[in-house]
């Protein structure tokens, strides 16, 4: 019996770190892979281009600013917090009938306990199944939205460029970038998030 109670709630553990894991978890930088969005630590620009091709977009402003990227955090931030209680409860649910299992057990027969016991079990093998597909849930909802973050933003930079001379977009963070220096007048980040979070507002009307 005690070796089930430490078995029990260590499993319980290990269930809820899972979510606790997610909702703490910063939302991952978009990938620029298959976009016009280059990042010069990945990429290698040909040689001789001219200045006048290339530009650069902060990441962490257009991050920081852009509203679909902020509404998608927070709606995230807010299922991983659900989530996170839903297993909490069950968790604790759980573990409260240990409690009243272990309190009772005495009294109980050899059929009932092994019964109680096997009972515990399979319900605790449901929530760890429970956890687990909430994790890969969330996992696969937020790799999808990325990907459409990624693609908005590929989207409007090929419709941006397309009247002007840049050729390249790199993309610029600080303190984790190859870009030492750059002159202002090569930084259209607050053109593009202007664009990008006018779309967003029209495409809520």
């Amino acid at each position: 019996m005690k070796n089930l109670s430490l078995l029990l709630n260590g499993v319980l553990l290990v269930a809820v770190a899972v979510l606790y894991y997610l909702h703490f978890k910063k939302p991952s930088a978009p990938s620029t892979e298959g976009a016009k969005l280059v990042d010069v630590r990945k990429d290698s620009l040909p040689a001789n281009v001219p200045a006048a091709e290339i530009a650069y977009v902060n990441t962490d402003t257009l991050m920081s600013k852009y509203e679909f990227f902020k509404q998608t955090s927070d709606n995230l931030k807010a299922r991983r917090q659900k989530m996170e209680q839903e297993v909490n409860g069950r968790a604790r649910a759980l573990q409260n009938e240990i409690v009243a299992y272990q309190r009772k057990s005495g009294s109980m027969t050899v059929e009932q306990i092994q019964a109680t016991e096997q009972n515990l079990k399979m319900k605790d093998a449901e929530l760890r199944q429970y956890s687990e597909k909430i994790a890969t849930d969330l996992a696969r909802e937020e790799q999808e939205k990325n990907e459409e973050l990624m693609g908005k933003i590929s989207d409007y930079l090929k419709k941006y460029t397309k009247d002007k001379p840049y050729k390249y977009v790199l993309a610029y963070t600080k303190g984790a970038s190859a870009i030492l220096y750059a002159q202002d007048n090569l930084d259209i980040t607050q053109e593009v998030l202007n664009g990008l979070n006018a779309e967003h507002a029209a495409t809520k009307k």
